[in-house]
Protein backbone atom coordinates (compact mmCIF):
# COMPACT_ATOMS: atom_id res chain seq x y z
CA UNK A 1 0.00 0.00 0.00
CA UNK A 2 3.03 2.25 0.43
CA UNK A 3 1.61 4.38 3.22
CA UNK A 4 5.03 4.77 4.86
CA UNK A 5 5.18 8.56 4.99
CA UNK A 6 1.58 8.95 6.14
CA UNK A 7 0.37 9.27 9.70
CA UNK A 8 -1.76 6.50 11.19
CA UNK A 9 -4.98 7.93 12.62
CA UNK A 10 -6.71 5.54 15.04
CA UNK A 11 -10.39 6.21 15.66
CA UNK A 12 -13.00 4.32 17.66
CA UNK A 13 -15.19 4.25 20.74
CA UNK A 14 -13.65 4.82 24.17
CA UNK A 15 -12.03 1.57 25.40
CA UNK A 16 -11.78 0.18 21.86
CA UNK A 17 -8.02 -0.33 22.24
CA UNK A 18 -6.80 2.73 20.30
CA UNK A 19 -4.22 3.76 22.90
CA UNK A 20 -2.88 0.24 23.46
CA UNK A 21 -2.66 -0.39 19.70
CA UNK A 22 -1.15 3.07 19.12
CA UNK A 23 1.58 2.56 21.72
CA UNK A 24 2.43 -0.93 20.42
CA UNK A 25 2.59 0.39 16.84
CA UNK A 26 4.73 3.27 18.04
CA UNK A 27 7.27 0.84 19.50
CA UNK A 28 7.16 -1.53 16.54
CA UNK A 29 7.41 1.11 13.81
CA UNK A 30 9.51 3.68 15.70
CA UNK A 31 6.88 6.39 15.28
CA UNK A 32 5.69 9.02 17.74
CA UNK A 33 2.31 8.38 19.45
CA UNK A 34 -0.08 11.27 20.17
CA UNK A 35 -3.43 11.08 21.95
CA UNK A 36 -5.44 13.98 20.46
CA UNK A 37 -7.47 14.65 23.63
CA UNK A 38 -4.32 14.88 25.76
CA UNK A 39 -2.71 17.04 23.06
CA UNK A 40 -5.70 19.42 23.15
CA UNK A 41 -5.59 19.59 26.97
CA UNK A 42 -1.82 20.19 27.02
CA UNK A 43 -2.01 22.91 24.36
CA UNK A 44 -4.91 24.70 26.07
CA UNK A 45 -3.97 24.13 29.69
CA UNK A 46 -7.56 22.97 30.32
CA UNK A 47 -9.31 19.62 30.67
CA UNK A 48 -11.80 18.50 28.02
CA UNK A 49 -14.78 19.01 30.41
CA UNK A 50 -13.55 22.58 31.10
CA UNK A 51 -13.19 23.22 27.38
CA UNK A 52 -16.75 21.96 26.87
CA UNK A 53 -17.92 24.38 29.57
CA UNK A 54 -16.39 27.24 27.57
CA UNK A 55 -18.95 26.50 24.85
CA UNK A 56 -19.17 24.32 21.79
CA UNK A 57 -17.93 27.03 19.41
CA UNK A 58 -14.79 27.52 21.49
CA UNK A 59 -14.18 23.75 21.57
CA UNK A 60 -14.72 23.51 17.78
CA UNK A 61 -12.17 26.29 17.17
CA UNK A 62 -9.71 24.66 19.56
CA UNK A 63 -10.12 21.31 17.80
CA UNK A 64 -9.68 22.93 14.37
CA UNK A 65 -6.39 24.48 15.50
CA UNK A 66 -5.21 21.20 17.00
CA UNK A 67 -6.20 19.18 13.91
CA UNK A 68 -4.30 21.71 11.81
CA UNK A 69 -1.18 21.08 13.94
CA UNK A 70 -1.66 17.30 14.11
CA UNK A 71 -2.22 16.92 10.38
CA UNK A 72 1.13 18.63 9.71
CA UNK A 73 3.02 16.06 11.78
CA UNK A 74 4.92 13.35 9.92
CA UNK A 75 5.46 9.72 10.88
CA UNK A 76 3.03 9.92 13.79
CA UNK A 77 0.31 7.68 15.20
CA UNK A 78 -2.65 9.78 16.32
CA UNK A 79 -5.49 8.48 18.47
CA UNK A 80 -8.62 10.62 18.35
CA UNK A 81 -12.19 10.74 19.63
CA UNK A 82 -15.49 11.35 17.87
CA UNK A 83 -15.68 15.12 18.47
CA UNK A 84 -12.80 15.81 16.07
CA UNK A 85 -14.48 13.67 13.39
CA UNK A 86 -17.84 15.45 13.45
CA UNK A 87 -16.32 18.20 11.31
CA UNK A 88 -15.82 17.13 7.67
CA UNK A 89 -12.94 19.57 7.16
CA UNK A 90 -11.11 17.95 10.11
CA UNK A 91 -11.49 14.53 8.47
CA UNK A 92 -10.29 15.90 5.13
CA UNK A 93 -7.26 17.52 6.76
CA UNK A 94 -6.29 14.39 8.73
CA UNK A 95 -6.70 12.22 5.63
CA UNK A 96 -4.40 14.42 3.51
CA UNK A 97 -1.39 13.16 5.44
CA UNK A 98 -2.82 10.07 7.11
CA UNK A 99 -4.65 6.80 6.82
CA UNK A 100 -7.71 6.65 9.10
CA UNK A 101 -8.21 3.28 10.78
CA UNK A 102 -11.42 2.49 12.69
CA UNK A 103 -10.71 0.18 15.64
CA UNK A 104 -14.13 -1.41 16.15
CA UNK A 105 -14.58 -3.09 19.54
CA UNK A 106 -17.90 -4.97 19.64
CA UNK A 107 -20.04 -3.58 22.46
CA UNK A 108 -21.85 -6.59 23.92
CA UNK A 109 -22.14 -4.55 27.12
CA UNK A 110 -24.89 -2.42 25.62
CA UNK A 111 -27.16 -5.35 24.77
CA UNK A 112 -26.45 -6.85 28.20
CA UNK A 113 -27.37 -3.48 29.68
CA UNK A 114 -30.66 -3.47 27.81
CA UNK A 115 -31.52 -6.94 29.10
CA UNK A 116 -30.85 -5.81 32.66
CA UNK A 117 -32.85 -2.61 32.35
CA UNK A 118 -35.79 -3.85 30.31
CA UNK A 119 -37.90 -4.18 33.47
CA UNK A 120 -38.63 -0.47 33.80
CA UNK A 121 -39.62 1.84 30.98
CA UNK A 122 -37.46 4.71 32.24
CA UNK A 123 -34.29 2.63 32.27
CA UNK A 124 -35.29 1.00 28.99
CA UNK A 125 -35.60 4.46 27.38
CA UNK A 126 -32.19 5.46 28.77
CA UNK A 127 -30.58 2.28 27.39
CA UNK A 128 -32.23 2.94 24.03
CA UNK A 129 -30.89 6.53 23.96
CA UNK A 130 -27.38 5.25 24.76
CA UNK A 131 -27.74 2.68 21.98
CA UNK A 132 -28.93 5.36 19.48
CA UNK A 133 -26.06 7.64 20.51
CA UNK A 134 -23.52 4.86 19.95
CA UNK A 135 -25.15 3.94 16.62
CA UNK A 136 -24.78 7.54 15.48
CA UNK A 137 -21.11 7.58 16.51
CA UNK A 138 -20.55 4.20 14.87
CA UNK A 139 -21.84 5.54 11.54
CA UNK A 140 -19.46 8.53 11.73
CA UNK A 141 -16.51 6.22 12.41
CA UNK A 142 -17.53 3.86 9.59
CA UNK A 143 -18.11 6.70 7.13
CA UNK A 144 -14.77 8.44 7.60
CA UNK A 145 -12.35 5.49 7.89
CA UNK A 146 -10.02 4.17 5.20
CA UNK A 147 -9.71 0.83 6.99
CA UNK A 148 -12.14 -0.90 9.39
CA UNK A 149 -10.59 -3.42 11.80
CA UNK A 150 -12.52 -5.36 14.46
CA UNK A 151 -10.82 -5.66 17.84
CA UNK A 152 -12.19 -8.84 19.38
CA UNK A 153 -9.20 -9.10 21.74
CA UNK A 154 -6.82 -9.70 18.81
CA UNK A 155 -4.63 -6.64 19.41
CA UNK A 156 -1.40 -8.40 18.36
CA UNK A 157 -3.02 -9.37 15.03
CA UNK A 158 -4.19 -5.78 14.46
CA UNK A 159 -0.74 -4.37 15.26
CA UNK A 160 0.89 -6.91 12.93
CA UNK A 161 -1.59 -6.15 10.12
CA UNK A 162 -1.22 -2.35 10.36
CA UNK A 163 2.58 -2.73 10.56
CA UNK A 164 2.62 -4.86 7.41
CA UNK A 165 0.59 -2.23 5.52
CA UNK A 166 2.73 0.60 6.78
CA UNK A 167 6.14 -0.86 6.00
Amino acid sequence: MGEMSKNIILIGMPDSGKTTIGKLLSEKLGLKFVNASQYIEENCGKSMPDLLNDGEDHLDNTERNVVDKLSRLKHTIISTEIEVLKNDSNIKELRENGIIIFIDKPSEGITENQKLTSNTNLLKDKALKVHEHLSEKYEIYRKCCDLHLVNDNNIDDIVYYISSIYS
